[in-house]
């Protein structure tokens, strides 16, 4: 009996254990891709943008300065107004005048003008004096802008270096320069070409600084300084007469010639209504007041239909203050 039991034992199939069961690991979450163009946003918006705005405010100021600088030259036109007044109506000029009269009647006789301007561009302005000033305020708003821009710049490569992102490089200051240009004479072919704001785009922009200024102020002298003159000689007598003779075909030709046109006729015609009057020194330098008023107000404020400088220099800040920002987030931020 105890034999059968072990065989049986023996002979049972064998079966296999069954095979442990290994523990799932935990699935960890796919980390989410990395915005650096929303990164870059916040870096513009955070560190940039109050830098820019800066700078906006800086050019605001300069173009400020720029109207002081041209009131200080016509205040430095003003100072010989009465040296002017003196001469033109002293003994010897008043037969300087007289013995230049012989040739023919003084508003025919082109030495009575040529004799009136000299001393008017000895005492008040010249063609090339005016020309050179207002060029020369052109430059020193130019040369504001420039350091201003250079103070901008250099902070904001110091803000990208001490915050560095993928894709955020500024351009080398001459490639800015030209993207900058670029974007401005974009906005410059929107505006009239002889308007005051183009005399200021190519003063400023332009690689040649030795640019006229012609185009700044041909419209605006014309119109207006006709007006001047013309309102400074509404007593009448010679005086209107030789005022719209001076400044009709203008001594010297042009804008400025037309300006020193005007500017001259005041002057002869006064002398010629000395014979007519006692207080013709009084009269001539409050006529030249106003007509230097009138073309100070016109040059700064222009007319109903060309604005003046004034509205030109801010109108260039905001174009500048657009293209420059244009340039920086396109640098900095690009596109997503």
């Amino acid at each position: 009996m105890a034999v059968v039991l072990t065989t049986w034992w023996v002979l049972l199939p064998e079966t296999e254990a069954p095979a442990p069961q290994l523990a799932t690991p935990p699935t960890s979450p796919v980390p989410e891709p990395i915005d650096y163009y929303a990164q870059r946003q916040a870096f513009y918006a955070q560190q940039i943008d109050p830098l820019m705005r800066t700078t906006e405010q800086a050019n605001l100021e300069a173009a400020e300065r720029a109207v002081f600088r041209l009131l200080d030259v016509f205040d430095k036109y003003r100072s010989g107004i009465q040296p002017f007044a003196e001469d033109i109506t002293s003994l010897a000029t008043r037969f300087g005048i007289l013995r230049r009269m012989f040739g023919g009647w003084w508003h025919e006789d082109e030495r009575v003008h040529a004799y009136v301007q000299d001393k008017f561009e000895t005492y008040l302005f010249s063609e090339n004096q005016l020309h050179q000033d207002i060029v020369a305020v052109i430059h020193a708003f130019r040369e504001d802008l420039d350091a201003n821009e250079n103070r901008m710049l250099t902070s904001v490569r110091a803000a990208v270096e001490a915050h560095p992102l993928p894709q955020m490089e500024m351009p080398e200051y001459r490639q800015f320069e030209e993207a900058v240009r670029s974007i401005i004479l974009e906005f410059s072919t929107n505006r009239a070409r002889d308007s005051v704001y183009q005399g200021i785009a190519t003063l400023v922009v332009a690689e040649v600084a030795a640019i006229s200024a012609h185009q700044l102020i041909v419209r605006v002298m014309l119109s207006s300084g006709t007006a001047a003159a013309t309102s400074a000689a509404a007593g009448g007598g010679a005086t209107a007469s030789a005022t719209a003779t001076g400044g009709a075909a203008g001594t010297l030709g042009g804008p400025m010639g037309t300006v020193i046109g005007l500017g001259v006729g005041l002057g002869v015609g006064i002398a010629v209504d000395w014979w007519m009057t006692e207080r013709f020194q009084e009269k001539l330098a409050h006529d030249l007041k106003v007509y230097f008023d009138g073309l100070q107000m016109a040059l700064l404020n222009g007319t109903h239909s060309e604005p003046g400088l004034k509205i030109a220099l801010n109108q260039f800040v905001d174009d500048l203050s657009v293209a420059q920002t244009k340039v920086v987030h396109q640098s900095l931020v690009a596109a997503p």
